[in-house]
């Protein structure tokens, strides 16, 4: 009886070391979401940007700035992935705390930077927030981000 308890915790253990949190099951069906995505849907009234700067032996640093707008956004989520595949993507809200860009607020806005061995990747961005109670999703492709030699 000893043993066959011994075993069930065993397997308990193990299952539960194996399971996957809801955070990096958002985060992997955001990068396939984002993949998959053939156009663009935009959130209009903010300011976004991709840019990449070459730094060093063919390393490239890629970033999106989101900047402030003139109205609130609460419960910030984004993330930014490249064409080239890499084990880990910037983002800020799924992992960490969601952030809010408001009159109450010092910041003028979201960095997300990441890096690359490719100048020429592509970019996809997925943005989360809240505003006047309504949750918005915009889905951004980039194709031709600014480049800073």
């Amino acid at each position: 009886m000893k043993k066959l308890l011994l075993l069930t915790t065993i397997l308990l253990l193990t299952a539960c070391q194996f399971s996957e949190s809801k955070e990096l099951k958002k985060y992997r069906e955001l990068i396939d979401i984002l993949n998959n995505r053939i156009t663009s849907f935009t959130c209009d009234d903010l300011e976004v940007k991709v840019e990449v700067e070459y730094l060093t032996n063919n390393i490239y640093n890629y970033r999106a700035l989101i900047n402030k707008p003139d109205y609130p956004i609460n419960e910030v989520e984004a993330l930014l992935i490249s064409s080239e595949k890499e084990d880990i993507y910037p983002s800020i809200g799924i992992f960490d705390n969601k952030v809010s860009l408001n009159e109450e607020t010092k910041e003028k806005g979201i960095k997300l930077s990441g890096y690359t061995y490719k100048k020429d990747s592509k970019y996809r961005l997925y943005l989360s927030y809240k505003s006047d109670n309504k949750t918005y999703k915009c889905y951004y492709i980039i194709d031709n981000p600014t480049y800073i030699e």
